[in-house]
C-alpha cells in the first residue's frame, strides 16, 4: 500500500496535460478491470470455544491480508455497477470473498487542486463467503451471507489508469460448525476492509 500512496503522491501535480485542461465528458458506458490490496480487520477473527470433545481451539490476530480482482462498468458517467473476487489469509486463517456491488461516481472538476482527490465514489454491495482454519483439526465454518460499503478516492495517472484508496465497512458473520460447549460460536461480525488499488479504464 505505501508503494501506492508514493506513485499517487509523486503524480498528483504532474497529471497529462490533457486531464488537467480537458472537459471532455467521459463516455456514457465505460469498463473498467483493478486489483486492490489490503487488510480485512475485524475483532470477530479473534475467536475462541471449547468444543464438547473436550477440544479447545483459537485464533490470535485480527488482521487478514487481503487481495482482490474487480471487475465493473459506469453507465450514464456516474452509476456503476462490479464484481469482486477476493482471497484473504492471517492468523492462521484463508478466507474467499465474492461481491456485487452497486456505486455512484462524483467526478471533480479539471484544473485538480494538488493531491486532492480526482473523483470520489461511494458503493455498497452484498457479499459471500468462506472462511476456513489452516489446521484440520480446528473444525469448519459455515458459509455466509454479508454486506459491505464504502467510500473510494481516486486520482488519475491517465486517461485509462487509476490509483486509489479504499474503505469498507463489511459485515459477515460465520457460524461454527462444531458443538461448542464454552466460548464463541460464530467467527467475524463487523469489521472493515482497507487499502489501494490500481485501475484500467476502457
Amino acid at each position: 500500500m505505501s508503494v501506492f500512496l508514493a506513485i499517487l503522491l509523486a503524480s498528483a501535480g504532474d497529471l497529462p496535460q490533457n486531464l488537467q485542461d480537458s472537459e471532455a465528458p467521459e463516455p456514457k458506458t465505460q469498463g473498467f478491470v483493478r486489483v486492490r490490496g489490503g487488510v480485512w480487520a475485524s475483532r470477530g477473527f479473534d475467536f475462541e470455544a471449547v468444543r464438547s470433545t473436550g477440544a479447545q481451539v483459537s485464533t490470535s490476530g485480527e488482521m487478514l491480508g487481503s487481495a482482490a480482482l474487480d471487475f465493473g462498468v459506469s453507465i450514464r458517467e456516474r452509476a456503476l455497477i462490479f464484481v469482486s473476487a477476493e482471497a484473504g489469509s492471517g492468523s492462521g486463517l484463508d478466507a474467499r470473498v465474492a461481491g456485487l456491488y452497486l456505486g455512484i461516481r462524483e467526478r471533480i472538476k479539471p484544473p485538480y487542486p494538488p493531491a486532492m482527490p480526482h473523483e470520489i465514489t461511494a458503493y455498497a454491495g452484498a457479499l459471500w463467503g468462506q472462511i476456513e482454519a489452516r489446521d484440520d483439526a480446528f473444525g469448519k465454518f459455515d458459509d455466509t451471507w454479508g454486506f459491505g460499503g464504502g467510500l473510494e478516492f481516486t486520482w488519475f495517472l491517465s486517461r485509462h489508469w487509476a490509483l486509489s484508496v479504499i474503505g469498507e465497512y463489511r459485515l459477515m458473520r460465520f457460524k461454527y460448525q462444531e458443538d461448542v460447549v464454552s466460548g464463541e460460536t460464530e467467527l467475524g461480525g463487523s469489521g472493515a476492509w482497507a487499502g489501494a488499488s490500481l485501475e484500467l479504464r476502457f
